[in-house]
């Protein structure tokens, strides 16, 4: 599982836990910002300096103008993960004298008397 997620550019994946720290130092440089956990990725200076910075590794003679011409579609920024809150929650259930409902997945007892 990535930190800081996956970027997609061209069918090729691209992990951003790889980052150098220079290379996160050139991403804030071409995309104006500061801290690289705060940058909005979805931004069209921040893909491109993140998407120069990594198409770089395979291709060292790309410059920013051709990563310009990178259409949208072929340019997928990492999506915030969704919490996991476990299963989802079942409907109450009459409860076995049909007292009262009891919640989904309760374990109801019986307590024996006999002495």
């Amino acid at each position: 599982m990535s930190r800081f997620g996956l970027f997609k550019i061209n069918g090729v994946e691209y992990d951003l836990d790889d980052l150098t720290l220079d290379e996160v130092e050139q991403i804030e440089e071409h995309a104006g910002a500061g801290a690289f956990t705060e940058m909005n990725f979805g931004a069209a200076k921040t893909m491109k300096a993140v998407a120069f910075t990594l198409m770089r590794r395979s291709e060292p003679t790309l410059q920013m103008s051709d990563v310009g011409k990178v259409k949208l579609i072929d340019f997928a920024p990492p999506e915030e993960e969704a919490l996991d809150t476990g299963p989802p929650a079942e409907a109450a259930t009459d409860a076995p004298n049909g007292s009262e409902p009891a919640a989904a997945g309760a374990q109801l007892s019986a307590v024996s008397t006999n002495g």
